[in-house]
């Protein structure tokens, strides 16, 4: 109320007027945005390009095994897995830079294998899963295949000392390899479990990596790389029962 009993005009507060501070902040912003879409869209990338190079990879392998040695199928195979191997290296890039977008906004060892290991194999991937079956089998694994972490539970819970390791992928419907992993621990906690990851074990958990049993190999891998992990976790849990 004015003097004159008149109701005075009510001040309305208008924003300011973008300054070069505001500009800033929502170029910032903006750009924070991009990048974190631009993050998710190459590690989906690398994911689904890392299950296309395992299904060539694993493929040429096993038809490699059957190849006349000096022939020109084992040579054009060879070509073939040489040309997966660059297609890893270009992967590993997209995922640094998928890593640093989000943070900012061969030939196969059968003189050494291991015919007495029983392997629980998991991966949503048929393609994958039979593939490397198949692999591992070929240098004397015994190998149990499960296209989901329910149907590895199913298996493991009917032979809970059946398995010797446990290899697995990480990022799968329903129940992820760390879950599958934490499950197994509960059961076994002894158990040696390689997880195998497209993107990074930071996807893991602190808890989870903290197991000393537990390898991490990265997609797409080969049957070297494989078979080195499957002995060094095979290896420490040998330790450990010494120890014991």
């Amino acid at each position: 109320m004015t003097k004159s009993g008149k109701r005075g005009k009510r001040r309305t507060l208008r924003p300011p007027k973008p300054g070069p501070h505001t500009e800033i902040s929502e170029s910032h912003l903006s750009r924070a945005r991009k990048l974190e879409a631009l993050g998710r869209l190459a590690g989906g990338f690398a994911h689904d390009f890392n299950n296309i190079l395992m299904t060539i990879g694993v493929n040429a392998e096993l038809a490699r095994f059957g190849a006349v040695e000096g022939s020109a199928q084992e040579r054009y195979l060879g070509l073939a897995i040489r040309a997966a191997d660059r297609g890893k290296i270009l992967v590993k890039r997209i995922m640094t830079l998928a890593r640093e977008a989000l943070e900012t906004g061969a030939v196969p060892p059968t003189s050494q294998s291991r015919p007495d290991k029983r392997i629980l194999l998991v991966d949503d991937e048929e393609t994958i899963l039979f593939g490397v079956r198949d692999l591992l089998e070929q240098v004397g694994y015994e190998v149990a295949a499960a296209k989901s972490g329910l149907d590895a539970l199913a298996l493991f819970d009917a032979e809970p000392r059946g398995f010797d390791v446990v290899v697995t992928d990480q990022m799968m419907p329903h129940m992820s390899g760390e879950e599958l992993a934490q499950q197994l621990f509960v059961r076994r906690p002894e158990l040696p479990v390689i997880v195998c990851t497209g993107f990074s074990e930071e996807t893991v958990g602190d808890k989870t990596r903290a197991r000393g049993l537990l390898e991490f190999v990265t997609k797409p891998y080969s049957l070297q790389e494989i078979d080195a992990a499957i002995r060094r976790v095979l290896e420490r849990a040998q330790l450990r029962r010494g120890d014991a």
